[in-house]
């Protein structure tokens, strides 16, 4: 189904008339066509052998009412100092048939496309009401809340951080989702809310906020900007490594208090009564160096 033409033709025309002003001129009267294979507007300026504009061209409007309003207005219309004339577009046959110029019928994939372009140009949409707020101002940007060499050191830190967050920041709004980019040397954590009344809040209460000696930088999202970092295979190495010995730090913890528990049970049953084995209390020096998680709420500053 090839698209219906609804067609001017218009002389006297300018000849230092640009594509971009026909098409400006045209669109007075309505919505230039565009052409179903290319996309582009269906204007046409006719120039001579030298390639200089003779002053006339051709457009043709998706509606048919179109037509009629421009022989109305534009018919007459005095443009850079001459008169246009319009009149109702007629194609006629120059020389004799030849098949192999006819044009091919659209494939399936072009009427699809075309027909796509045809309901998004006049499909309603509503205006944008002046207290519009774009998605991404629900989610704040926190910097600064940690370091790499934090997350080296203590494994469970990622956890432990969402956790804290979470519920910190539960105080200015309901929370929908936490991330936090472990591996991004800013120490970035997003945190969307439901409202953004509680996003602003959240930035305005958190931004320039220290935390352990750092300073927290907190701004809305601009909806653009990623945050994840890939990887490297060595941090990769590092970072299970460090996770091995914090479980394999938690396994030796739970084997120490099974062995006093054993110690004490064995002296109670031999004594009658319970005394703790020297250096029972001592926990063994572990691999993994507890890490402080970050404090939202401390210097309130």
């Amino acid at each position: 189904m090839e698209e219906k033409v609804h067609a001017v033709y218009v002389s006297n025309l300018p000849t230092d008339i640009t594509m971009d002003e026909f098409k400006e001129f045209m669109s007075k009267c309505g919505v230039v066509q565009p052409d179903a294979r290319t996309n582009k507007p269906k204007l046409k300026l006719y120039v001579d052998e030298q390639g200089q504009q003779k002053g006339d061209g051709r457009c043709c409007y998706i509606k048919k009412e179109s037509v009629d309003l421009a022989l109305s207005i534009l018919d007459g219309y005095v443009l850079k100092g001459k008169e246009v004339h319009v009149e109702k577009a007629r194609f006629e046959l120059k020389g004799e048939f030849d098949p192999s110029k006819k044009r091919k019928k659209l494939s399936s994939a072009q009427k699809k496309r075309y027909m796509e372009n045809q309901n998004r140009i006049f499909e309603w949409r509503p205006e944008k009401p002046r207290n519009y707020r774009p998605l991404s101002d629900c989610t704040v940007v926190i910097k600064n809340l940690f370091t790499l060499e934090m997350m080296m050191r203590n494994a469970a830190l990622l956890l432990d951080l969402k956790e804290e967050v979470q519920q910190s920041c539960s105080k200015y709004g309901v929370v929908k989702k936490v991330v936090v980019y472990d591996n991004n040397p800013e120490g970035v954590v997003t945190v969307t809310f439901e409202t953004t009344d509680s996003s602003d809040m959240a930035v305005k209460m958190l931004n320039g906020r220290l935390v352990d000696g750092r300073r927290l930088e907190v701004a809305l999202w601009d909806g653009k900007t990623k945050y994840k970092v890939e990887e490297s295979e060595e941090d990769r190495k590092r970072r299970l490594e460090s996770w091995q010995n914090y479980i394999k730090g938690e396994s030796d913890d739970d084997d120490d208090e099974k062995d006093r528990k054993k110690t004490g049970s064995e002296e109670k049953t031999e004594s009658g009564s319970v005394s703790a084995p020297q250096g029972a209390g001592d926990k063994e020096e572990s691999d993994v160096i507890p890490e402080k998680r970050p404090k939202l709420d401390d210097n309130p500053e």
